[in-house]
């Protein structure tokens, strides 16, 4: 074990541990996920050459207060993604549209094909 000195340390503020992960990401689940801005993450690893080099973001959560800005939102998201080869846009709002809609149709499908049978 590590032996640390009071100047290797970094104070911060916690705002939450919670027991369910915000993501639903596989390669989260196990390790220790600290959520922050650029700034705050970038002041925490400082000092570290290993991971200042290793730093990237990998994924921006937006949440939309006002939905009368989704489609003008949705976009210009799709706008940035389509001229940039490295992005990926996720709509999951549409996706989660998309998925209730087909769950419907297989239910009424599975009804549809009981009421016959019967």
């Amino acid at each position: 074990q590590k032996e640390f000195n009071s100047k290797d340390l970094k104070k911060v503020k916690v705002a939450a541990i919670v027991d369910v992960q915000p993501f639903n990401s596989v390669e989260y689940q196990g390790i220790l996920n600290a959520i922050g801005s650029k700034e705050t993450v970038k002041n925490i690893i400082e000092g570290n050459p290993q991971q200042m080099e290793n730093f990237k973001i990998d994924g921006i959560g937006i949440k939309i207060s006002d939905e009368s800005y989704v489609d003008k939102i949705d976009e210009s998201l799709k706008k940035i993604e389509n001229t940039n080869a490295g992005l990926n846009y996720n709509n999951k709002i549409e996706a989660s549209k998309s998925d209730k809609a087909f769950k419907l149709q297989i239910s009424i499908l599975l009804m549809g094909f009981t009421i016959v049978i019967a």
